[in-house]
């Protein structure tokens, strides 16, 4: 139940990040990396929201990985070690996502 849950929710990680890589969503203060810095110039706004939109679906591919793996080889990765690690599985990359995200957009 809860590999499922997480996956599914990976999927949506990976779904939002589509219209970032795409470059389909304006500048705006809802959706997207929002600083000063990404809302002052819509170029730096693109360009830091498709790092994003890339990083996002990397980091959510390696959990969903790691969730799917504990689903198919529940020997290799047994399902208690998922629950409960499963806050680290998600915010581990998410946050190595935040950190590069911030050095990119302090290189813009």
């Amino acid at each position: 139940m809860i590999p499922c849950f997480l996956s599914s929710l990976c999927v949506l990680f990976i779904a939002l990040a589509i219209p970032l890589i795409l470059q389909k969503v304006p500048p705006n203060c809802i959706y997207g990396f929002r600083t000063r810095k990404t809302l002052s110039d819509e170029t730096i706004w693109y360009k830091a929201n498709k790092f994003l939109g890339y990083g996002l679906v990397i980091s959510s591919l390696s959990s969903l990985l790691v969730f799917g793996g504990g689903s198919l080889f529940p020997q290799i990765i047994p399902p208690s070690f998922i629950v409960n690690y499963a806050n680290q599985i998600l915010l581990v990359p998410i946050i190595v996502l935040l950190v590069s995200c911030f050095i990119y957009l302090h290189k813009l």
